[in-house]
This record gives C-alpha cells, structure tokens and sequence, in this order.
C-alpha cells in the first residue's frame, strides 16, 4: 500500500518499486482502496454471500 511509512523510508521506497513493476496493475494500491473493499464486505450487497475471500492486491497474487 502507498502510505506515508512507505514514502519516508529510502529502503523501501526501493522495495516498492519491485513490487510496483511485477504487480499486473503496475501501481501500488491506495489506503482507500481497502477502505472501498471493506465497506463492500460490510454492505447488504453482500447479505447472501458465505465463506468468500477478497483479496485486494492488484492481481499481484495471479503472477506468483
């Protein structure tokens, strides 16, 4: 996630350009976006939906 702890600290600002670059969105995800999914988690959008997963990592998880 691109947040201020990743930003401030030199080494991993290296180590997040790895992961920007072999992520398939090519772009590291947003405090926001998890927000987003959790609020979808907790909405009656999803009042008939048991024992699913949601992963939130920009497809990251499909290249390795």
């Amino acid at each position: 996630m691109d947040t201020h702890l990743l930003r401030s600290t030199p080494d991993i600002v290296q180590a997040a350009d790895g992961f920007r670059q072999g992520t398939p969105l090519r772009r590291l995800g947003q405090p926001s976006e998890i927000g987003d999914a959790v609020a979808y988690l907790g909405s009656d959008l999803l009042s008939y939906v048991t024992g699913a997963a949601l992963v939130v990592d920009g497809g990251l998880t499909t290249v390795i």
